[in-house]
């Protein structure tokens, strides 16, 4: 059964055996045309999401994608680094507290990369780590926080990405 006409298809996004799925940024317009989305905004920043949680993953990319983001999901910094081999995002956003690699090696790891030095990370964690650890982020949002100061948060490390 295909989709009547302007509703959204959904997608799934896979990302080293993590599934997901979220909205997909086109729409049907027609009984037999589909429009990209993604053509209508003037730049469409790419966003790493890293979390073991399921649900702020599902949350935080569909509002990202709903605001004309590309979302890609990883569970822990493992799976984070092997996104990285096949797409550098233009913003990272991390948990600190991680299974397999948590979110403190894995700023290391890609401060450590000079192809991946520049890309700027938004630490985002119940519990940051205290600043003796120096984490490698560029901003720290403690969760929950509110969606307009993370959109403005993640639209303003974008911008600085270029």
């Amino acid at each position: 059964m295909s989709p009547t006409p302007k509703t959204y298809a959904a997608k799934t996004s896979t990302c080293r055996g993590s599934q997901l799925s979220f909205w997909n940024v086109s729409c049907i317009v027609g009984p037999h045309r589909k429009t990209n989305l993604t053509n209508w905004w003037p730049q469409m920043y790419s966003i790493l999401l890293v979390d073991d949680e399921p649900q702020i993953l599902a949350a935080w990319s569909l509002i990202l994608v709903n605001e004309g983001y590309r979302v890609t999901c990883a569970n822990n910094g493992v799976e984070a680094l092997e996104c990285l081999k096949h797409h550098v995002p233009d913003l990272i956003v991390t948990d600190w507290i991680m299974p397999l690699m948590d979110g403190l090696a894995l700023c290391r790891e890609i401060r450590a990369r000079p192809d991946l030095a520049d890309i700027p990370i938004l630490g985002h964690s119940a519990a940051p780590p205290p600043d003796v650890l120096q984490p490698d982020w560029n901003l720290c949002l403690k969760k929950p926080v509110a969606v307009s100061l993370f959109l403005t948060t993640v639209s303003n490390l974008c911008k600085r990405a270029i």
